[in-house]
Formats: C-alpha cells, sequence, structure tokens
C-alpha cells in the first residue's frame, strides 16, 4: 500500500471526494461536533423559556435529591473458543478486508462473520468509520451481529465504540496495530508513527480515532504567551477555562483559546504538560 502524499485540503478533495457521499460525510462532521460538546460539558443545550416556571423553596425546605438514572451492566461477550487455524484465517482475512483506494472487501468480511473468531470484532468495528456503500454497509453489521451478538448495524460506529469501550475483554488480533497504521497512513504517511506494534501504551490503539484533519492541521498553542488573571481584561469571571498546577504554580487556559487549537504544549515549573481540548 502506498502512502498518500498530502498537503493543504487535498484529504478532502481528492481521497475522500470518490468515497464520501456529501450526506454521509457531513454526518460524520456532525458526530465529531456532538462528541466534542459532550465531551467539554456541553450535553445538556436544550434551551430553557424565560418564563419557565420555578417551584418555591422555603428556607427550611431539604434540596431536591437528584434524579439518578442506574445505569446498566453491560453482560460480558460469552468466551467462543477458536482453533489456531480459525484464529490465523482470520487474521488474514483482516488483512484482506479494507484497501483504502479500492474500498472493502465483501467477501472477506462475509467470511469474518462466520468464522466467529472474536478477535475480529475490534478490526470490523475499525472499518465501521471507512465503510459507506449500502450493501457493504449491510455486509459489516451482520458480520458484527454474528461475532457480537449485536444489531447497531454497519455504520453507526458511535454505538460500536461505546458498547467496545464497555467490553474491555475484547481483545484485537496479532497486527492490528499495524494494520490500521497501515490504513491511517493514507489519510497521512505521518499518522503510522502513532501505530506501532512496539509502543507502551495506556491507551488501546482501538480507542485512537481520527478526527478529520491530517496531523497537525489544527495548530497547537507552543508555549503560550502568559499574562496575570488580572490583565486578561478580555475575559468574563464566568468564561470557562481549562486549569493546570504544577508545584504550586497555577495556570489556565481559556476555552476559547482552546476550541481553535484543541492542543496546548506548555512548560510549568520545568515540566512539560499538555492539556487537551
Amino acid at each position: 500500500m502506498t502512502p498518500l502524499s498530502l498537503r493543504d485540503d487535498v484529504l478532502i478533495k481528492h481521497t475522500l471526494a470518490g468515497r464520501l457521499k456529501r450526506r454521509q460525510y457531513a454526518a460524520l462532521i456532525g458526530a465529531f461536533a456532538v462528541a466534542a460538546l459532550v465531551a467539554c460539558g456541553g450535553g445538556d443545550a436544550t434551551p430553557r423559556p424565560a418564563s419557565a416556571p420555578v417551584a418555591p423553596v422555603t428556607e427550611n425546605s431539604p434540596a431536591p435529591a437528584p434524579t439518578r438514572v442506574p445505569t446498566p451492566t453491560p453482560v460480558p461477550l460469552e468466551k467462543k473458543i477458536s482453533t489456531q487455524e480459525e484464529i490465523d484465517r482470520a487474521r488474514l482475512l483482516m488483512l484482506q478486508s479494507f484497501d483504502f483506494f479500492t474500498g472493502a472487501n465483501v467477501v472477506a468480511i462475509q467470511e469474518i462473520g462466520e468464522l466467529g473468531v472474536q478477535s475480529s470484532i475490534i478490526p470490523m468495528i475499525e472499518l465501521t468509520r471507512f465503510v459507506f456503500e449500502d450493501y457493504t454497509v449491510t455486509q459489516l453489521g451482520e458480520a458484527l451481529k454474528k461475532l457480537t451478538g449485536e444489531e447497531f448495524g454497519g455504520a453507526d460506529w458511535d454505538a460500536w465504540y461505546k458498547w467496545l469501550g464497555q467490553h474491555p475483554e475484547v481483545e484485537p488480533p496479532l497486527g492490528f496495530t499495524t494494520w490500521k497504521g497501515n490504513i491511517y497512513s493514507n489519510i497521512d504517511e505521518r499518522f503510522e508513527d502513532f501505530f506501532q506494534e512496539h509502543l507502551d501504551t495506556r491507551i488501546p490503539m482501538w480507542a485512537i480515532q481520527w478526527g478529520g484533519v491530517i496531523r497537525d492541521g489544527i495548530p497547537p498553542l507552543e508555549n503560550p504567551k502568559i499574562i496575570r488573571g488580572a490583565e486578561a481584561g478580555y475575559l468574563r469571571l464566568d468564561d470557562p477555562v481549562f486549569g493546570a498546577v504544577v508545584n504550586g504554580e497555577a495556570r489556565a487556559y481559556p476555552w476559547r483559546h482552546m476550541a481553535s487549537h484543541e492542543l496546548a504544549n506548555d512548560v510549568i515549573q520545568g515540566r512539560p504538560v499538555t492539556v487537551v481540548f
């Protein structure tokens, strides 16, 4: 697979133009926006009418207890024992299941579902981000249903990743990290640096997802200029900030700056600090 050299907005104009339908790509960006909103604490954006009634509370009234909805405990996936021959075959099919330029291999996806090797779950969920043709999406959903018993379909990648986050018992096959790196290298060849089998990581490789741009496509704040809070006249008292305290030194990174950069690299008390939006 030859890495694709990208510059500026070639990614959107050329690489994806022939592969994503306009409405599907818009939905993908919309999902990123919703995910960012929820992650940053803005999930409850329902406007309240100005004249909304407020129940009177007397001075001695106890504070109302918050309503809590119990979160159901995920049921672990029933472990299926596969033969070494089946595991090796599933790993080979993973390598054959997708090519960034020719698309998904439906035959390979169907056979993966029939084999039922549970280590195939993670690479099949990975494909929900890159497969858009209706027939292929259907077959991918069927394969995942056979592997997991769930019926999210082959396009609802958000639901699948939430499910995967609740099932730490599911592990990827040997070579998954390299396979994923090869796919991402066709978006930007520098992405491959993040997907190395030998890296000691605290974040599972399946959890690293493309953010819609090439590497450093959104320039980070590098060692931003620091001023005292009293000098920040452009901020209001209720403006949200990201705070960091190192050895007694506190710094605040305004939301309005982080929203456009998404990442800040700084040094506080001699220690490197990364603030992630």
